[in-house]
């Protein structure tokens, strides 16, 4: 898990490097929709965070029946949660970059890319699960 974290991380360096060369506002407008899609996942990892306790202490207790109930509906609730998020967000996408203090020409580069982007890339992932 740290090696994977460590690779994503590292290749995020080459991303901002290609990023930071289109100039200010897009460099601004890359990392609000980077913190967008963090708050995003956030409620999701946070509950698959805790799946990994509920099924070591069930898979100690010899309990599987109630291990994979809980799985099931962990992943419900986490992409209830998570298509919720993506909603508001799509909707929302301009109101939200304008909180974190961008220029009129960042928010037109990250607004677009808050909404219809982030939403996609979602979508797909939830969809890429089944």
């Amino acid at each position: 898990m740290a090696l994977q974290q460590f690779i994503v991380s590292f290749g995020f360096v080459f991303i901002q490097r290609a990023v930071n060369s289109y100039g200010e506002a897009m460099t601004a407008s890359f990392s609000v929709a980077q913190k967008v899609e963090t708050y995003m996942t956030l409620p999701a990892s946070a509950l698959m965070t805790t799946q990994g306790t509920y099924t070591g202490q069930n898979i100690g207790a010899n309990r599987l029946d109630r291990e994979k109930t809980g799985a099931k509906h962990t992943i419900l609730i986490s992409e209830i949660i998570t298509v919720c998020i993506l909603t508001a967000v799509f909707i929302f996408a301009k109101p939200i970059v304008t909180v974190f203090g961008l220029g009129p020409e960042a928010v037109g580069y990250c607004s677009p890319m808050c909404g219809l982007w982030l939403f996609a890339c979602h979508c797909l992932r939830l969809i890429s699960h089944y």
